[in-house]
């Protein structure tokens, strides 16, 4: 959890029995970006400029950073992103990984037990 974050636990009554020191244990949105762009840079980009497919699956932050770092969005947006669960979104990218396009495959309406 980022030093921001942390600062606001005290002042929520959800957690005024809580000890500080033992909610220092999650990852902010933030922290999620950093982790996906190293991971992104030493990882994914090298396979890529090979001229390779990669499949890249994950759900929540990790999606929000994936997409943030393709289509180039700022970090307002990325926290502002919806990502669909199950969707899969299919990017062209051009030498210098930058979309092209962005096909996203609707598998049409679905309930939530079909989700889960």
């Amino acid at each position: 959890m980022d030093e921001r974050a942390s600062s606001l636990i005290p002042v929520d009554e959800r957690y005024s029995g809580l000890d500080v020191s033992l909610a220092l244990r999650g990852e902010s949105l933030l922290q999620t970006m950093e982790r996906v762009q190293e991971a992104w840079t030493e990882a994914v980009a090298p396979l890529l400029d090979e001229g390779q497919h990669v499949l890249m699956v994950g759900h929540g932050n990790a999606l929000r950073a994936l997409v943030g770092i393709i289509e180039n969005l700022d970090g307002d947006r990325v926290a502002n992103l919806e990502i669909s669960n199950g969707t899969p979104v299919i990017y062209e990218l051009d030498g210098e990984l930058k979309a092209l396009s962005k096909t996203v495959i609707d598998a049409g309406p679905r309930t939530p037990s079909e989700i889960l």
